[in-house]
Formats: C-alpha cells, structure tokens, sequence
C-alpha cells in the first residue's frame, strides 16, 4: 500500500512543481485542500475498520486522487490529450509488469535467494526481459537507441534515415 503511495506521491510532487511553473499556485492550494478536506472525511471510518493498513488505505487512496488531479492539470495546461498521454506510457508500464511477472515466476519457481550472486542474478534477468520486450515492441526505441549508440562511440551512420 505504501508503495504505491510513495508512486503517487512522486507524481504529484513533479506535476505540482510544473503547475507553480507555469504561475497557477492557486491550483496547487486548492488540490491541497482538497485532499486534506478528503482526507479528513475517510480516515477515520477506514481506521476503525482495518486499523493502521486502513489508516494507510485512506492516505494512498487520497494521494492517487490528487495524482489523478495533477496530471489531469498539468495535461490540460500542455495542451495533451489523456490518450497521447496513457499511448506513451503503455509500453514502459508493460515492460514493467513484464518484467515483475518474471521476476517473481523466476524467485518462486528457480531462486530462494540465499546470497548476492543469486539477487544479482534475478535482477539481471528482469532486466534483460524489460530491455527485450520495450526494443522489441517499439521501433521508436530501437532507432532511439541505435542513435545514441552512434553518437556515444563517435561514428556516423550510413545507413538512411527512416522517421
């Protein structure tokens, strides 16, 4: 639970950050009420319910509200569509869950992770998976990245461009 609240969390500190940016403090104020005002009507029937996970049930459940609301401005102000937006972010988020569907098959079925080496192991095998799957799926990428190999070792390519 605590995860995923430090994850909206993050969100709303860099989308907060761009709103101040772009002069509309105003906006940052009132979201804040919001979430105070939200917060202070659901916390307490959570906690006396579930207890303490409750109480942390209440504050994820307000911060991914405000998450949602930040991004909602900051797209607004950009001038992007939520459909632009959630095109982009479908690859990554799928190379993560991807990835994190590997990860735990592998510990479960492979590893008990006993030592460094076997760690080191796992997340190299998440990580290759990820790599796979985002440059298999996005020809995008794989231009982006075979520019940035070229740049980074000096040549030049010969081959024609294809944007």
């Amino acid at each position: 639970i605590l995860c995923l609240h430090g994850l909206f969390r993050a969100v709303h500190v860099i989308s907060s950050f761009l709103i101040d940016g772009f002069g509309r403090p105003k906006v940052n104020q009132d979201i804040i009420l919001g979430q105070f005002i939200g917060l202070a009507v659901i916390i307490y029937p959570l906690t006396v319910k579930f207890g303490i996970v409750g109480t942390a049930i209440a504050v994820t459940i307000m911060r991914f509200l405000v998450c949602l609301v930040c991004t909602q401005t900051c797209l607004k102000i950009l001038e992007i569509r939520w459909r632009s937006f959630l095109r982009s972010i479908c690859l990554p988020l799928g190379g993560s869950i991807i990835m994190l569907g590997v990860v735990f098959f592998s510990k479960k079925t492979f590893f008990t992770i006993n030592n460094l080496n076997q760690l080191s192991l796992l997340i190299l095998i998440g990580a290759v998976v990820y790599i796979v799957f985002v440059l298999g799926l996005s020809r995008q990428t794989r231009i982006q990245v075979k520019e940035g190999f070229f740049s980074v070792w000096g040549l030049k390519r010969i081959e024609k461009e294809t944007l």
